[in-house]
């Protein structure tokens, strides 16, 4: 939950005291010694790094730095120090996959412990430097070596402090939160009367306030992404979810949901029968988006267009005498093109968001009304579009995927549901029936399987694959510890028979996306239709014998003397 509140000025000095020390941390600390330590996990002595990131980096010794004669509590470095070290963890990440890349002496395009996103990105950073260097060696090559120290998020990281500078109360009638904070009095304070004890009122929203939300955690703030002079509260909370599947319960009927292009998801049932006998009424369901879809791409368009603009103008700035009038020009041009293209970010941001919240509603409401107790998705590590061209390809970059997954994650949690991760290749390639290699006559969306006479749309298809992999593989269903998430690595095929569909089966309910607009249907005026008289009937209408036909007598509006045919 996200509440936006006016900045208060010791809330934005407390941004400007913390923004200079993360900025200094990040650059002390962003070392290949302090990557190896955090992707190895231990500290000099060998013992294990906490997963609380301001306890990591005080073991390690990432230690923010002030000016000289400023006072600032302890509790503002542990935000400090967390902001730091959750940044410096991903760096590892990166830099440990940089290492196995390039363990053979030269750049590898894929590694099997490597995703394919993040060797692509790290192969153009390698291209880049081997440019700029030609005679670096591959093998040596470090994360430090190919970039500059990045530049922490501004934030203020609430849950890695105490009560003595945080503390969050719920008022009595459930509609307020109160956060009292303390915040310096100045710019530069130097004692600790300088930091004062200040409430700031955060209110609940209306769909948050009948629930049965347990605890509210400390918040994150961050600056508002577009409005300048409103900070942002990002409030976490504790809600007991819905009884679930008990684990020594088989699976048996699972709702499969198939990423399309053509729309954000399409989802279908298969039940699994007392005696393992699998069946579906391949009743595929399209998530219909309300154009919300296409009014992304057109965003999206907008915003490549305002980056050539942004490149090319950037060009010819560059040619020019530093005090040029015309320079001056085209750099105010380009300030007001990146404002520009930020704020459609920001908006395709938002959109993506709501998209993914109201697919997760509609997904998730059907599978309580089947009477669904899992929902199968498909694993996005394993996906990869190729082959479709690059428009298409950043067209279905921009469907909200990894955002649809944690919304329908969140909601299914709330209504007692189990989300299932399972392989996505070959699940529009291969008959749910026969497992055999589906054709493509009728186009893209059509499908038919050749040795059982399958045939349907694709996409349908496929989420009936994704349904049956989360029952054949429940046997091999793992737990992440870390992220809570539930995979199943390995396909297994079943035979899914296909039944009729019964007249009374649910289908989803779709609501009025509150971004579309309540259009109001135009009067139909009904107007009075003119009837024109039909022609005589003509000789040649009828089955007279040669010889006897009369030639055609004139019309009335345009009289001549006689037939120009021959009879």
């Amino acid at each position: 939950m996200s509440v936006n509140v006016p900045m208060f000025p010791g809330v934005a000095r407390l941004f400007t005291l913390a923004d200079a020390s993360a900025t200094g941390l990040m650059k002390r600390s962003f070392t290949t010694a302090t990557l190896d330590r955090l992707a190895s996990g231990t500290d000099e002595t060998g013992r294990r790094l906490p997963a609380s990131a301001h306890v990591a980096a005080a073991r390690l010794g990432l230690i923010p730095v002030y000016p000289k004669g400023l006072y600032v509590p302890s509790r503002v470095d542990r935000m400090i120090q967390a902001n730091v070290v959750s940044t410096l963890r991903t760096l590892a990440e990166r830099d440990t996959a940089l290492q196995q890349l390039t363990s053979t002496g030269s750049l590898a395009a894929s590694h099997p412990k490597v995703r394919a996103g993040v060797a692509k990105n790290l192969g153009r950073q390698v291209a880049r430097h081997l440019k700029d260097h030609p005679d670096a060696d591959i093998a040596s090559l470090r994360l430090p070596f190919l970039q500059d120290a990045p530049v922490p998020g501004s934030r203020l990281v609430l849950g890695a402090v105490d009560k003595q500078l945080a503390t969050l109360e719920l008022t009595p009638s459930g509609t307020f939160l109160v956060l009292t904070l303390r915040l310096p009095t100045r710019v530069r304070p130097t004692g600790r009367g300088h930091w004062v004890a200040t409430e700031i009122i955060l209110p609940i929203p209306k769909h948050l306030q009948d629930r049965p939300i347990t605890k509210w955690h400390l918040p994150t703030i961050t600056p508002h992404p577009t409005k300048p002079g409103i900070a942002r509260f990002h409030l976490a909370y504790t809600e007991p979810d819905a009884p679930g599947r008990d684990p020594k319960t088989p699976i048996t009927s699972v709702v499969g949901i198939d990423w399309s292009p053509s729309a954000l998801g399409v989802v279908s049932r298969v039940t699994a029968g007392p005696d393992g006998e699998l069946s579906s009424a391949f009743e595929g369901h399209r998530y219909e988006d309300r154009g919300l879809g296409i009014k992304l791409f057109r965003l999206q368009q907008e915003g490549e267009i305002l980056s050539g603009k942004i490149a090319r103008t950037g060009h010819l700035s560059d040619g020019l005498p530093e005090d040029s009038p015309v320079r001056a020009r085209l750099e105010a041009k380009i300030a007001i093109w990146k404002q520009l293209r930020s704020d459609l970010g920001a908006k395709r941001a938002r959109i993506n968001r709501e998209l993914a919240f109201h697919f997760a509603n509609w997904a998730t409401g059907y599978a309580q009304t089947t009477g669904a107790t899992t929902i199968a998705i498909e694993d996005l590590s394993t996906l990869g579009a190729g082959g479709i061209g690059r428009a298409n390809n950043n067209r279905v970059a921009q469907s909200a995927r990894r955002k649809a997954v944690h919304a329908t994650t969140h909601l299914a949690a709330r209504a007692g549901l189990e989300v299932i991760e399972v392989p996505a290749r070959g699940t529009s390639a291969h008959c749910p029936g026969c497992d055999a290699e589906l054709t493509r006559p009728g186009g893209y969306h059509r499908a038919r399987c050749r040795a059982c006479g399958l045939e349907g749309n694709r996409d349908q298809i496929a989420a009936v694959n994704i349904a049956k992999r989360a029952i054949t593989g429940q046997d091999s269903l793992r737990t992440d510890r870390k992220t809570g998430r539930k995979r199943i690595k390995k396909a297994a095929h079943a035979p899914v028979k296909r039944v009729r569909r019964p007249k009374n089966a649910p289908t989803p309910r779709l609501t009025r996306h509150k971004r579309v607009r309540h259009s109001v249907a135009p009067k139909v005026v009904k107007v009075a239709k003119t009837i024109f008289p039909a022609p005589p009937a003509s000789v040649w209408d009828a089955d007279q014998p040669p010889g006897t036909r009369a030639p055609r007598p004139p019309t009335p509006d345009a009289p001549v003397s006689g037939s120009d045919r021959e009879p």
